[in-house]
């Protein structure tokens, strides 16, 4: 990641004024003002693929548990990963790869890679929407494009991508993306370059 001299030593500022209002123990949500400066700075951060952010066929409205808070008073980082990990299975169900029942071997896919933009904080009753996407196929994975944002604003609190690599359980090795899987996410996306 490449940044401007002057934005470098902002960053350093605002590193500094944080790392002293931490030790006072005054909650400031400087982490995400970071992110986004960043982010800002270099759009393409984690995304390999940069697809369109705003187009997105399947969205779940989700509600931040209590507990998914942290002393900073927001949802913590690995809240993100849950809530989209909730809404890529019912993105799954909705498709159609998987029917949502738990059989001996696994469904049939493994994580490899999630990448997440940080951009914004979500606070105590700020409403979120969970967006998931096809974005593409490989021979044995598939990148799925993901934005959290706030439905009433469109706001966006996060976004990023997942890979997940096809898998036979019983055997211990990736296989081949199912010719299945292809058609009904092309189907379902309308986009013919995932077959």
């Amino acid at each position: 990641m490449k940044l401007s001299g002057m934005n470098k030593t902002i960053l350093s500022f605002l590193l500094g004024i944080k790392q002293l209002w931490d030790k006072q123990g005054v909650i400031f949500h400087l982490e995400f003002a970071l992110n986004k400066a960043i982010i800002d700075e270099e759009v393409n951060m984690t995304s390999t693929i940069n697809p369109d952010w705003q187009e997105f066929k399947f969205c779940q409205d989700l509600k931040p548990r209590y507990g998914d808070f942290d002393t900073l008073l927001h949802v913590n980082n690995l809240a993100f990963l849950e809530m989209g990990e909730s809404a890529r299975i019912d993105y799954y169900k909705e498709v159609g790869i998987w029917d949502g029942v738990m059989r001996p071997g696994g469904f049939g896919m493994v994580m490899a890679s999630n990448k997440t933009d940080f951009i914004n904080s979500i606070n105590y009753g700020d409403p979120v929407r969970v967006c998931y996407k096809t974005a593409h196929i490989g021979n044995k994975s598939i990148t799925f494009a993901f934005i959290i944002k706030n439905p009433e604003t469109n706001l966006i609190y996060a976004r990023g991508e997942v890979v997940g690599v096809c898998f036979d359980h019983v055997a211990g090795k990736s296989v081949r993306v199912p010719q299945e899987w292809r058609q009904k996410l092309s189907e379902y996306e309308n986009n013919k370059d995932l077959l």
